[in-house]
């Protein structure tokens, strides 16, 4: 998948779901949000998954932070992950 930064929405299709995705600039910042949603069937019922990203450095642009917001059938997950810049070969 190609995503384009504030570019249109992305549509995969796979064989039990389709995803929309889409990433922008949030105005103001040097961070990125990326959203996605997939449209599943489980059990013959229509199913939702969410997904939201927020990218953006820290740290003088030495850290990447990554918060990640997803919700699947009502249950949330909140993932946080931080990468640090190390060692004298960036």
């Amino acid at each position: 998948m190609n995503l384009t930064i504030d570019g249109p929405e992305v549509i995969s299709h796979f064989p039990y779901s389709t995803v929309s995705t889409e990433a922008k600039r949030i105005a103001g910042s040097e961070s990125l949000e990326i959203n996605s949603t997939a449209n599943l069937t489980g059990n013959g019922k229509p199913l939702n998954a969410l997904n939201d990203q927020k990218w953006y450095l820290t740290n003088n642009g030495k850290t990447l932070v990554i918060e990640q917001n997803s919700n699947f059938t009502d249950d949330e997950h909140k993932i946080k992950l931080v990468f640090d810049k190390t060692g004298s070969n960036f």
